[in-house]
């Protein structure tokens, strides 16, 4: 297939007038172009918003502050509209870059560029069991998206995706906080953590064992010291 990019603006313009006149459907255009007809539909959605300057190669890169990247990405998280309709509706050239940007929110929760000194991480809100729970019950329940969740909670798609799959693995347990929390202390949700408790046992026991030798060890040698005198 040819790459798209090596089509001159030109040809571009061209064959938008001819579909927009009637004179060639899309599916035809991307068939003699050697490009997939979204390409062309994207073509023809960029014409009606700019014209023929749609084709014009800009001098720089377009620049989108924090605001604006925001403002597309929940515009899409809310419903507002196709990936193709909510990029045109932002002044964007292609629906990757609202992807990106959604990727981005979904993951870390924020969209601040690392290059101007901001990071991907966000601040990710502390959540209650009792929240977890009904964010995952919510899911379950059908009708929703993990996106459409994590924009209603204000947590990111990847938290609302693994405590999900955390809840069918392992049930309510799986939504529990055990950070900082001693290995074995708690009831071993899967054979996994079943299996690492039992070594953390383990563990201890010889630990506690090498403990009271050394202790026996130290007793005896004052003993045998004593005895001497």
């Amino acid at each position: 297939m040819v790459n798209k990019e090596e089509i001159s603006p030109r040809k571009k313009l061209a064959v938008v007038r001819k579909i927009n006149r009637g004179d060639l459907g899309p599916s035809e255009a991307a068939r003699r172009l050697g490009v997939h007809v979204t390409a062309v539909r994207r073509w023809v959605s960029l014409y009606k918003r700019d014209g023929a300057k749609a084709f014009r190669k800009p001098a720089k890169p377009a620049v989108y502050t924090d605001e604006q990247r925001k403002a597309a990405v929940l515009d899409y998280l809310s419903g507002g509209g196709s990936l193709r309709a909510i990029a045109l509706k932002h002044g964007l050239r292609a629906e990757i870059q609202l992807r990106r940007w959604i990727l981005r929110y979904n993951t870390h929760g924020d969209l601040q560029d690392a290059r101007k000194g901001g990071h991907y991480m966000g601040n990710v809100r502390k959540t209650t069991f009792e929240e977890r729970l009904e964010i995952v019950k919510l899911y379950l329940d059908g009708g929703q998206s993990y996106s459409s969740i994590a924009l209603k909670y204000k947590c990111s798609y990847q938290q609302v995706r693994n405590w999900v799959q955390k809840y069918k693995k392992m049930g309510a347990a799986g939504l529990e906080d055990r950070r900082g929390r001693r290995a074995g202390s708690q009831t071993a949700r899967t054979p996994e953590e079943k299996d690492r408790d039992e070594k953390a046992a383990m563990r201890k026991r010889i630990h506690d064992l090498e403990l009271e030798n050394a202790y026996l060890k130290k007793v005896r040698e004052l003993a045998m010291k004593h005895r001497y005198r």
